[in-house]
């Protein structure tokens, strides 16, 4: 079995604009560190032979992805403008090349739906050869609770296809961080400072 594409205790995942990836990497890192989540994150730049794969990277630190994310997102409410370059942080449970793996991960960690909830599987390709149909086939069947919302899911069942391998996480949507949420947020708030 080959090894990941990615380090194997990759807590996040961060798309970024093309060419700004540094510039990106620099946001996060100054996020993990003013949040007191670590004050020593690795940037991971994922490569394919030897080229960078654009707008991508992986950072590497210990504790909880989810937490981790919470007071990054916490943060970034207040000052939204810091997010510039990065386009979204992902968290990341599971790091694996073998797709048994990412089913069992999904039964177990699928629990945390609930009968009343609303899901989604979201699939993010960056140089992967499987198609998104083919993981969504075979993880729908394994969520038996709740019921499916594709515009506003309370959970995602988020896998980031990265080469030959999967990065995993089972999240509330409110646990994906996405830039142009921020933008809304922070036009909002222009809105009522006037």
């Amino acid at each position: 079995m080959s090894k990941p594409d990615i380090p194997p205790n990759t807590k996040l995942i961060v798309t970024s604009r093309v060419y700004w990836e540094l510039d990106a990497a620099s946001e996060v890192w100054h996020c993990l560190k003013t949040t007191g989540v670590c004050n020593n994150a690795e940037i991971v730049f994922v490569k394919q032979r030897n080229k960078l794969i654009r707008g991508l990277f992986a950072v590497v630190f210990d504790g909880d992805s989810r937490e981790a994310v919470r007071r990054i997102r916490s943060y970034l409410l207040k000052h939204p403008w810091i997010m510039k370059y990065s386009q979204r942080i992902i968290p990341v449970e599971l790091v694996t090349v073998n797709f048994d793996e990412v089913i069992n991960f999904v039964k177990e960690n699928s629990k945390r739906i609930n009968e009343e909830a609303s899901w989604m599987i979201r699939v993010s390709r960056h140089n992967a050869d499987i198609s998104k149909t083919q993981i969504i086939e075979k993880v729908a069947p394994l969520i038996t609770k709740g019921r499916v919302d594709l515009k506003n899911p309370e959970w995602i069942i988020n896998i980031e296809c990265i080469l030959k391998t999967f990065a995993v996480a089972i999240i509330r949507k409110e646990e994906l961080i996405r830039r142009k949420e921020l933008k809304k947020h922070l036009k909002g708030k222009l809105l009522e400072d006037d």
